[in-house]
C-alpha cells in the first residue's frame, strides 16, 4: 500500500486533502525527555478506493519521515479499539477537522513511543486532564520513499526556481523597459521645465508690461476725473448762482403778480369811477408795455442761458459716457487679466472698487434725481393752484364784463350819456381785456420759466 503512494503512475488518482506546515509536535517516550519538534504534515487520499496516507516529516531533517497509511482493515481495527462511530469516508472528514484545530493550536498533536512503537496522539487540553480524540500508528518510512518525497520536493522547487528565474528575466526587462522610459521621461522633463520656464518667463514680462500699461491709463483716468470733476464742480456753482437769481426774480415777478391782483380787485370797488380811473389804466398800460418788453428781453436771455447749459449738459453726458465705456474696457481687460496674473490681483481689484464706487455715486445721483422728481411735482401742484387761482381771475374778470353790459344797457335806457362816454366804456372794456390777457400771457411764461428752471436746477445737481 505504501509503494501505492510513490508510484508516479498511480499518484494520478491520489489527492492531497490537507497539508500544514512547521506544526509544533511533541514527542514522548519510556525514559525519553520529552522534547518539542517541527513536523510538515501532509494527508494523501485514493479516490478509487480506501486508502489515505498521513506523512509527517521533520522541518530541519527531511529524513526523519514518520507513514501512517490507512486501509479498510485497519480502519475496522481502529474503530474497534477506539470506538468510533462513523464510516470511513466520515473518519476522513473527521481527521481533517482535527488536523484543521491543531492548525489553529485548538488541539495539539504528539508522537508517542512505546517499545519501538510509535503512536500519533491527537488531543485536547482540558484544566483536570488531557482529553485524547484519536491514536494512529506511524511508521518510519523506507529509504524508497524518502527520496521519493525529497525527490518530489526538489522537483518543486527547481520549478519553483524555474517560474522565478523566468518572473526575474521579466521583471528585470521590465526594470530595463522602465529605466528607458524613465531616461526619455527625465528628458521630456528637463525640455518641458526649460520650455515652461521660458513661458513663464515669457508670460511674466507680458503681464508686467500689460499690467503698467493699465496702472498707466488707470492713473491718467483718474487725473482726468479729477479735473472733470473740478471743472463741473465750478460749472455747478455758476450754474447754481444763476438759478438763485432767476429764482429771485420769480419770486418778485409772483410778488407782482399778487400787486397786480389786488389792483384788479381795487377796479371792481372803483367801476363807478370809470372816466377818473381809464387815464390810470393808460398809463399802467403803457408802464406793463415796458414790463412786458422787460420780461421778454430776459426771456431771451434765459433761452440762451438754458440753451448753453443744455449745450454744456450734454458734453458732460458725452464725457461720462465716453468715460463709463473706457471703465467698461479696461474691467474687461482686468478680469481678463485676472485669470492669467493671480500674483496681480490686488491691483485689480482696487481698480474694481474704483468703478464699484464710481456706480455708487451714479446711484446715489440717481436718488437724488428721484428726490427732485418729488419736488417738480410738489411745483407743478403749485403750479396748478396758481391756474386755479387764474381760472377765477378770469371769472371775475366775466363778472366785471357782465356789470360792464349792465351799465351799458342803463346807459343805453337813460340815453343821458354822450357817445364819448359810451366810446370810453368799451375803450374801458377793451383795455380790461387786453390787461387779463397780458396777465394770463404773463403767469404762464412765468410758469415756464419756473419749470425751465427746477429742470436745469435738477439736472445740475444730477451732474453734480
Amino acid at each position: 500500500m505504501e509503494e501505492m503512494f510513490i508510484d508516479i503512475h498511480k499518484r494520478r488518482d491520489i489527492k492531497r486533502i490537507f497539508s500544514t506546515k512547521d506544526l509544533g509536535v511533541i514527542i514522548e517516550g519510556a525514559g525519553m525527555i520529552k522534547t518539542s519538534k517541527k513536523y510538515d504534515i501532509y494527508v494523501e487520499k485514493v479516490d478509487s478506493m480506501n486508502l489515505f496516507q498521513i506523512r509527517l516529516t521533520e522541518v530541519s531533517d527531511h529524513t526523519d519521515m514518520l507513514l501512517c497509511t490507512v486501509d479498510s482493515e485497519i480502519f475496522e481495527q481502529i474503530k474497534v479499539e477506539q470506538s468510533i462511530n462513523v464510516s470511513f469516508n466520515g473518519f476522513v472528514d473527521h481527521l481533517i477537522k482535527i488536523l484543521d484545530g491543531c492548525k489553529r493550536e485548538e488541539l495539539f498533536v504528539a508522537i508517542l513511543e512505546d517499545k519501538g512503537t510509535k503512536f500519533m496522539q491527537l488531543y485536547e487540553k482540558r484544566p483536570f486532564k488531557n482529553l485524547t480524540h484519536l491514536f494512529l500508528p506511524l511508521n518510519p518510512a523506507k529509504t524508497k520513499e524518502i527520496l521519493f518525497h525529497i525527490n518530489q520536493a526538489l522537483e518543486n522547487v527547481q520549478s519553483k526556481l524555474k517560474n522565478s528565474e523566468v518572473q526575474i528575466e521579466r521583471q528585470t526587462q521590465e526594470l530595463e523597459q522602465r529605466d528607458e522610459m524613465i531616461t526619455e521621461l527625465r528628458n521630456e522633463v528637463k525640455n518641458l521645465s526649460q520650455k515652461l520656464y521660458e513661458q513663464e518667463n515669457m508670460i511674466f514680462n507680458r503681464n508686467t508690461e500689460e499690467v503698467n500699461r493699465l496702472q498707466q491709463t488707470i492713473k491718467h483716468l483718474q487725473e482726468g476725473k479729477e479735473t472733470m470733476e473740478k471743472k463741473m464742480r465750478h460749472d455747478l456753482r455758476a450754474m447754481q448762482e444763476k438759478i438763485d437769481s432767476m429764482s429771485r426774480e420769480v419770486f418778485s415777478s409772483n410778488e407782482k403778480f399778487v400787486h397786480e391782483c389786488k389792483n384788479s380787485e381795487f377796479l371792481k370797488e372803483e367801476i363807478g369811477k370809470l372816466n377818473s380811473y381809464i387815464s390810470d389804466l393808460k398809463s399802467t398800460k403803457h408802464k406793463l408795455t415796458q414790463e412786458n418788453d422787460k420780461c421778454k428781453s430776459k426771456e431771451h436771455r434765459m433761452e440762451k442761458k438754458i440753451s448753453e447749459l443744455q449745450q454744456l449738459y450734454q458734453e458732460t453726458q458725452e464725457t461720462l459716457t465716453r468715460q463709463e465705456k473706457e471703465i467698461q474696457k479696461l474691467s474687461a481687460e482686468l478680469e481678463a487679466e485676472k485669470k492669467i496674473v493671480n500674483n496681480k490681483r490686488m491691483a485689480l481689484s482696487m481698480a474694481t472698487e474704483e468703478i464699484t464706487s464710481a456706480n455708487r455715486i451714479i446711484i446715489k445721483q440717481k436718488q437724488e434725481m428721484e428726490k427732485l422728481k418729488s419736488k417738480i411735482e410738489v411745483r407743478t401742484e403749485v403750479a396748478l393752484q396758481q391756474e386755479k387761482v387764474v381760472q377765477q381771475k378770469e371769472k371775475e374778470n366775466q363778472d366785471m364784463q357782465n356789470i360792464i353790459k349792465a351799465l351799458k344797457k342803463e346807459f343805453d335806457e337813460t340815453k343821458i350819456r354822450k357817445e364819448e362816454f359810451l366810446d370810453t366804456i368799451d375803450n374801458l372794456q377793451d383795455a380790461v381785456v387786453n390787461l387779463d390777457e397780458k396777465y394770463l400771457k404773463r403767469i404762464n411764461d412765468l410758469n415756464q420759466d419756473l419749470d425751465r428752471a427746477l429742470v436745469t436746477k435738477t439736472k445740475m445737481r444730477f451732474l453734480q
